[in-house]
């Protein structure tokens, strides 16, 4: 199963909406206003969420609110290795695909 097929599947079970940064009108009003997406009733579903770095600053200010586990899946085609280190000693944002990668 790969990784928007998963976000897919979850947004059925959850009645939530994938975020698909990877559609370019999609991802120019994520950039627009990220917290607009990165709020609300979770779980908050992003696929390609490396298009829109700035969603990372955003889900970090609201985990320092609120730490309830499920709220954000994230899914990208970056690797782990790639992600920028958050700016404070703690912080981690792990992209779904570190944890389900088809590896050849």
């Amino acid at each position: 199963m790969g990784k928007s097929t998963l976000l897919h599947e979850l947004a059925d079970r959850s009645q939530q909406p994938v975020i698909d940064c990877d559609d370019p009108a999609t991802r120019a009003a994520v950039r627009a206003d990220p917290g607009r997406f990165a709020s609300g009733p979770g779980p908050v579903l992003i696929d390609e969420y490396q298009h829109v770095p700035e969603l990372l600053d955003v889900i970090k200010a609201g985990l320092n609110r609120d730490l309830s586990p499920g709220r954000f899946v994230l899914a990208g085609s970056t690797r782990y290795e790639t992600v920028p280190q958050a700016g404070q000693d703690g912080t981690t944002v792990v992209p779904l695909d570190a944890l389900w990668t088809n590896r050849s």
